[in-house]
Order: structure tokens, then sequence, then C-alpha cells
């Protein structure tokens, strides 16, 4: 893989004037421009996760058949395990900012016109899968090249902190995520709810917008082709047994883990109870997580 190249300085991360400080939770916000990728973020997780609390929600109203709704959850994660190694061969070829701003802008029109399909009642349950595979492969992008980025905005001194904080937002927004489509389910319906989350891409969308990036975002130079730069990444890996160990307990915990959040309508219709509820029961997995990123985000910082 190409050299991603030095952290920037303190100097060049922090606003002007300001003097950079040791500790504290929310220490990363100090430098310029990481607020408004964290909050892009944020709004970015909202809705992923919501899309997989709605279709599954919707797809168990539509056929009542727990294999169709299980497979919403294959569609959003295989391409996470599929592409993950070409998401992070993508990231380093292109402008990080670019990538991430062309995947949400072609996201959030594919969901606004899934919501009005909904609201025209002319919805099919075959139609929700290929959403719901664009959504997957948007986080393959996001996540590989957030996580670049995020280490040119702050540097290796704040890396913990923002991973954290990072962490932060991908739990809250499944905590989050489902509970408030739930909730807009109850109030206002399937329709309204996908409108609301191709709001929530748009906003992630126009926050990232105005995000101005250190002034290195890609690699340098490519010299391998896209194959062989590939085959050079699973080799390294081969060679380091402590990254193939967390791969290993990555693989065991998304396979057991994430499959059960898109079977919560299932579970839930058998107990009789309305979709805020539903929501809550699927997006409080997201809770433990969300306090241990807190303590870790707050400990964390400086190791």
């Amino acid at each position: 893989m190409p050299d991603t190249g030095p952290a920037l300085s303190e100097a060049t991360q922090l606003p002007a004037g300001k003097t950079p400080s040791r500790e504290g939770m929310f220490a990363a916000f100090e430098v310029a421009g990481y607020r408004r990728l964290w909050l892009s973020g944020c709004a970015w997780n909202l809705a992923r996760w919501m899309s997989l609390f709605l279709v599954s929600y919707m797809v168990n109203r539509l056929t009542g058949a727990p294999l169709l709704v299980q497979l919403v959850g294959t569609a959003l994660f295989a391409p996470m395990f599929l592409g993950g190694a070409i998401g992070g061969v993508i990231s380093d070829r292109f402008d990080r900012r670019r990538t991430i701003l062309l995947q949400n802008a072609l996201l959030a029109p594919f969901a606004l016109l899934i919501a009005a399909v909904v609201l025209a009642g002319e919805v099919r349950v075959w139609m929700v899968y290929p959403f719901m595979l664009a959504m997957g492969v948007g986080g393959v992008i996001d996540m590989t090249c957030r996580r670049a980025l995020i280490f040119e905005f702050v540097g290796e001194r704040r890396l913990t902190n923002a991973l954290a904080m990072e962490s932060l937002s991908m739990t809250g927004g499944s905590m989050l995520g489902s509970a408030l489509g739930g909730t807009v389910i109850d109030a206002f319906g399937l329709g309204a709810t996908f409108a609301l989350m191709g709001a929530l891409l748009g906003g992630a969308f126009l926050l990232l917008l105005g995000v101005v990036t250190p002034a290195r975002t890609f690699g340098a130079a490519v010299n391998l082709s896209f194959l062989r730069e590939l085959s050079a990444g699973f080799r390294f890996v081969r060679g380091h047994r402590a990254l193939i160990s967390i791969l290993g307990v990555t693989v065991l915990m998304n396979l057991f883990y994430f499959s059960f959040i898109p079977m919560a309508p299932v579970f839930a219709e058998r107990m009789g109870v309305g979709a805020l509820w539903v929501g809550i029961l699927a997006g409080a997995n997201g809770f433990g997580s969300m306090l241990g990123t807190l303590v870790q985000g707050s400990i964390g910082f400086g190791q």
C-alpha cells in the first residue's frame, strides 16, 4: 500500500492562536475542521443505521418472511466483507473527501426516490435490496476514507481520542437511528421516514462540503496496478500474526453480532409492539457500546 505520509504538525492542525491541550474527552475537536467532519459522520451513521431498521421493518410488514427480512442485512453488510480491501485501495488512490461526498450525493436522491415510491403506494420488496446494497457500498467507502481522513486531520497524538469519538458516532447512530426511525414511522409513516433518511444523507454531504481538508488528502503517486496493490495488501496482512488475530476476532464478532439486528422487527411483531418499541429494541445494542466509547474517549487520549 502507498505511504500515507507523516502526520501534520500541531501548529498546522490547531486554529491560529490556540495552544494544544493535553487531555479531555473532546480534545480532537480543537483541530480545525474536525468538528464538521465528525458531525458529517454522525449524520451518515444515523442514516445508515436508520436504513437497516427501516427497510427491515418494511419488508417484515410487506412479507412476514424472516428470510427476506434477514436478506436486508445481508445486502447491507455483504459489501463490507467482499469489498473492504478494495475500499482501502480506493482510499489510497483518490481524494478521500471527494469520494465520501460522491457517495452521499448518490445515496441521498436514491433514498428520496424510495420515499416517493412508498408515499405513492407503489413500493415492491425487490426495490429495497438494490438500495441496501448501495448503502453497504457507501459504508465501505465511508469507513475506509473517513478513518484515513481522521488521521490526516488530528495526527498521531490525538488519534486515540478522535477514533473514540468516531466510535461514539457509530454506536450513537446505531442506537438513535433505529429509535428515531421507529418514532417517525409511528408519527408520520414509512414514506416520511425514508425522506428523513434522504435529508440526513444530504446533511452529511453539506457538512463535509464545508470542510477544508489538509493539503495532502490522498496517497502519493501509485506505481502498482490496482490488482498488484490489492495483492500487496493481502501479503502484508499474512505476514503479521497480530493483524490476522484481529481480523479473526472481527469476523467472528460481525458474524454473530450484527446478524440479529435486522431480525428485531420480527421479534417485536411477535410481542405485539409498535414501531417505536421496535426501534428501541433494535437500537438497544448501541447503548452499552456508547458508554464504553465515552470511557475510552476520556481515558484513552494521549496513550
